[in-house]
């Protein structure tokens, strides 16, 4: 079994993967000075959302925990998103969400989970993973 330690930091990024995520919406609600600054940083911060899985895999080898990383920020990000947009309560929207959103948890946890592995043909696979999650991520794009 884990340790409680090995496991809380990948919480830990995830709640502030969350948190990032947020940073725009305020930014544009509260300032109209840079009305592209909030754009290029969600940018980034969707970006970071499969490659953060990847990195952390990466650099600790803690399967686990990059899996985790992978899943938990889309998952929040799935619940979040549809409540602030009033689609929660929505028949349609719930088929759509579980594969759209799923299929992105899914991609990038086995993203975080190959690169884990620290092997060149692992990476090379999570880097296809990544290029997939992207291609689902733009392909929900209204």
């Amino acid at each position: 079994m884990k340790k409680v330690e090995d496991l809380a930091v990948p919480f830990i990024i995830s709640l502030v993967i969350i948190t990032i995520w947020e940073v725009p919406a305020i930014m544009a609600s509260r300032s109209s000075i840079m009305p592209t600054q909030p754009a290029i940083l969600s940018l980034i911060i969707i970006a970071l959302l499969p490659a953060v899985p990847v990195i952390y895999g990466w650099i600790t080898g803690n399967q686990t925990g990059a899996l985790i990383i992978g899943v938990m920020p889309l998952l929040i990000l799935g619940l979040i998103i549809p409540i602030q947009s009033g689609d929660f309560l929505n028949r349609q929207w719930v088929a759509s969400a579980i594969a759209y959103w799923g299929t992105l948890m899914f991609i990038a946890g086995l993203a975080g989970y190959f690169a884990a592995k620290k092997e060149l043909k692992s990476l090379v696979v999570s880097g296809i993973l990544v290029g997939v999650w992207f291609a689902v991520f733009v392909s929900g794009l209204n």
